[in-house]
């Protein structure tokens, strides 16, 4: 049994909470229920930025270059085994510490890595990173990591939440990510396919839509009450239950987006329209579950609204993805894989 320190960059307590009594789906706990069954498992206080937490605060300034130092301090005063960060930003500052500290440095990583120095020797700091996608782990191998370090993990979805049960078409296209979307793109197609959508636009970006299109603004029913500016899981996943289709439009591919709304959709069985990524680790079209677009690419949204007007269709590619789901891409297999990089760390000692 190792002792693990767990860091992240939302609160982890709150996510298992949550999991355990079915408002979110487990795969937001990030293996640390899991991890608890057979390990002495320690979460990392969490400060809300509205917490005026000093150390909270200087990490935000610092552009989390040296990680979250309260979080950082908290799992150094305890001298784990293992310290665990389910983000790749929080672990940092430890990490560029690594030739003075005896624990194991585990991160996920989600998105590329800068050239900073600073990153990059944090990078190399850690004893093992989990990649969310193979063109990350390729990255990390060529950035100079030794290939051992690195794994790619299956962050799928817990296919035993209660929020995945009931799914229906109701015909409408569910747009629900709120970070790095490009609604513009994704609304000029609304408009001239006429598809029944819900676009959330939590900062306001689009100025008008046409009639078929409902925005999900902040401040309506069913917000985070932990995070004001964004809305719960379980209220999201009521949306895409009754989606016909997810559609996932990103303003920039050179970073990872969606992935928890394509987890959502595969659970659900729900056909996925995307903007291509490299970093986007569920491929839809080889899965045969979606359809991949193009970045900025409006006609191309509305071929691909068109070829999923059919019922049919729809019910093919969503029983795809479920397939998928089951098969390799999901929450049971990721914890085992988590189990796994923790395993050989501590055979290592």
């Amino acid at each position: 049994m190792a002792s693990i320190s767990c860091l992240n960059n939302y609160p982890l307590g709150l996510m298992l909470a949550r999991a355990t009594t079915g408002e979110s789906p487990g795969q937001h706990a990030w293996g640390v229920d899991f991890l608890a069954e057979r390990h002495h498992v320690q979460l990392a206080p969490f400060h809300e930025p509205g917490e005026r937490n000093r150390l909270e605060r200087l990490s935000a300034r610092l552009g989390w270059r040296c990680g979250q130092l309260d979080q950082e301090l908290w799992a150094l005063a305890r001298s784990s085994d293992v310290i665990y960060a389910a983000d790749q930003y929080s672990l940092r500052g430890i990490a560029l510490l690594k030739p003075w500290i005896h624990s194991r440095l585990v991160s996920v990583i989600h998105h590329p890595v800068d050239g900073r120095r600073s990153i990059r020797r944090a990078t190399f700091g850690h004893d093992h990173l989990a990649c969310l996608s193979v063109q990350l782990a390729s990255e990390m191998v060529d950035l100079g990591v030794p290939a051992w370090k690195v794994t790619t993990v299956s962050w799928g979805p817990d296919l035993r939440s209660p929020l995945y049960r009931d799914p229906r078409d109701e015909g409408i296209v569910v747009s629900a990510g709120k970070s790095n979307r490009d609604l513009s793109t994704l609304v000029q197609a609304l408009a001239k396919t006429g598809d029944r959508a819900r676009v959330y636009d939590l900062d306001a970006e689009i100025k008008a839509a046409p009639g078929n299109v409902e925005l999900v603004r902040s401040g309506g029913p069913g917000l985070d009450p932990n995070s004001p500016a964004t809305y719960l899981a379980s209220t999201v996943i009521a949306e895409i239950r009754r989606a016909s289709i997810v559609a996932v439009s990103a303003i920039d591919s050179g970073r990872l987006t969606g992935l928890t709304e394509v987890n959502d959709a595969l659970a659900l069985g729900k056909p996925i329209i995307m903007t291509r990524s490299p970093y986007m680790p569920v491929d839809v079209e080889a899965v045969g579950c979606g359809i991949g677009v193009d970045m900025g690419d409006v006609q191309g949204w509305i071929d691909a609204l068109s070829e999923l007007s059919d019922p049919t269709v729809r019910a093919e590619m969503g029983a795809n993805g479920r397939r998928y789901a089951e098969r390799e891409w999901n929450y049971a297999l990721f914890v085992k894989q988590l189990e796994a990089v923790l395993t050989e760390l501590s055979a290592a000692e």
